[in-house]
């Protein structure tokens, strides 16, 4: 099996929702200042770049991410290209001719990918609420988008606006 990573590169370039949120990079101890060792620190929300949302973050008691199987993560994918879609939610109607069956991994390219290094760009593609349900009864495995979140910017109300 071909395995493509998808993921955003690491770097203070990454979009955030807050300043609190940026990505931070910083040398402890180096072997060239006379250290016993090289030692980094690295300081980053857990919602930055490429990442998996756990039900935690959203349902009280939820799972975290060391209750989550690894196997939600790896697989045969399907893409599903809606490149027409920058700026405007996805859709329940945008899924219903697609063959989305249980136990998918569906990854949404809706032509965002090249944000991931810019400024947090707030009318991102997102999923609707009526989308989300849709795929959430088809029993996938996972669902990915190509940007920072597959909700809304204020979806839920807990963007800090510092």
């Amino acid at each position: 099996m071909k395995i493509y990573d998808i993921t955003a590169e690491i770097s203070p370039a990454l979009p955030s929702y807050s300043e609190k949120d940026v990505f931070r990079f910083e040398q402890v101890l180096q072997l060239k200042n006379g250290d016993a060792c090289n030692l980094s620190r690295v300081m980053m929300s857990a919602h930055t770049g490429t990442h998996a949302d756990m039900p935690l973050h959203f349902i009280e008691n939820g799972q975290a991410c060391d209750e989550i199987s690894l196997e939600h993560f790896y697989g045969r994918a399907k893409l599903i290209r809606l490149r027409n879609k920058q700026e405007q939610d996805i859709l329940e109607e945008d899924l219903l001719s697609l063959d989305i069956q249980a136990g998918d991994i569906i990854l949404f390219d809706t032509g965002q990918s090249h944000n991931m290094n810019k400024l947090l760009k707030k009318d991102y593609t997102a999923l609707s609420p009526c989308a989300a349900q849709f795929l959430a009864t088809k029993k996938i495995k996972t669902v990915g988008l190509d940007y920072i979140s597959v909700d809304t910017y204020n979806a839920l109300g807990c963007v800090d606006n510092d």
